[in-house]
């Protein structure tokens, strides 16, 4: 799976600086959006991503692969100074694999066509 960020990061960019895939973002702001970081709207409501934050850092899940061939633990949690990157489980105690899903909460609206 991959590593997740907790709501006690303190925005220190520690974990960002030393990811070696480039999988950690800074958080989202007005600032991001106006660098080219577009958003995307629907019914006039800011679409974020599951794993996108606007308060802490936040890393792109497609993107980490826990530092594997290159550090024995994921650095992100080895550079942390209040241990919020966490590894996801990928399968509980019995072996069951786990999977992760998030509604969102915008509720769409079917259109006829006919």
């Amino acid at each position: 799976m991959s590593v997740h960020i907790t709501d006690d990061c303190i925005n220190c960019s520690a974990c960002e600086t030393e990811c070696p895939v480039h999988a950690i973002m800074p958080k989202l702001n007005v600032q991001n959006i106006l660098n080219g970081k577009r958003p995307k709207y629907l019914n006039n409501l800011f679409m974020a991503k599951y794993y996108q934050s606007f308060d802490h850092y936040y890393i792109i899940p497609s993107k980490c692969n826990e530092c594997r061939n290159v550090y024995a633990t994921p650095r992100c949690n080895a550079v942390c100074p209040v241990s919020s990157c966490i590894a996801d489980e990928e399968e509980d105690s019995k072996g069951n694999i786990r999977v992760k899903i998030k509604i969102s909460p915008v509720s769409l609206t079917k259109i006829s066509l006919n």
